[in-house]
């Protein structure tokens, strides 16, 4: 067993395209993979596409969660129980034009949940979390 295999990764908007790109690299290294993602921009056929690629073994590492950041929750019921040794964080709205149309959705989604992602990571002690998302210039 290797080291990647004892750890256990969560993946927000992991059903999205750089999300399921990284699923599969995360499943081929071994890790362990949960997925939260609202589905709002993206596909659970994403994410079968993806235990189609990796097969049935590594398929059985990982697990979907659907839920939305912005509901803190939906975060806290993956935290209390499962332990994340660390965090990928690709959950957000990414539109330019639409964030300009709608500036508060865009606060709401983004900062919101990530402000709740944070004070639950915090709160269960998982100090580890790789910011990924497309979005980062419309926070």
């Amino acid at each position: 067993m290797s080291m990647a295999e004892e750890k256990h990764i969560l993946v927000t908007g992991g059903a999205g395209f750089i999300g399921t790109h990284t699923l599969h690299q995360l499943l081929v290294e071994g890790f362990r993979v949960m997925i939260i993602d609202n589905l709002h921009n993206s596909s659970k056929g994403a994410v079968k596409r993806v235990r189609e690629l990796v097969g049935t073994n590594l398929s059985k590492k990982l697990v979907f969660n659907k839920g939305v950041l912005r509901y803190k929750d939906d975060i806290e019921k993956l935290f209390s129980a499962n332990k994340f040794d660390a965090v990928i964080h690709f959950a957000g709205l990414k539109a330019v034009g639409e964030s300009v149309a709608y500036p508060f959705r865009y606060f709401d989604n983004n900062l919101i949940g990530s402000i709740n992602l944070y004070q639950v990571m915090a709160k269960y002690n998982c100090k580890k979390v790789s910011e990924g998302h497309s979005e980062c210039g419309i926070f």
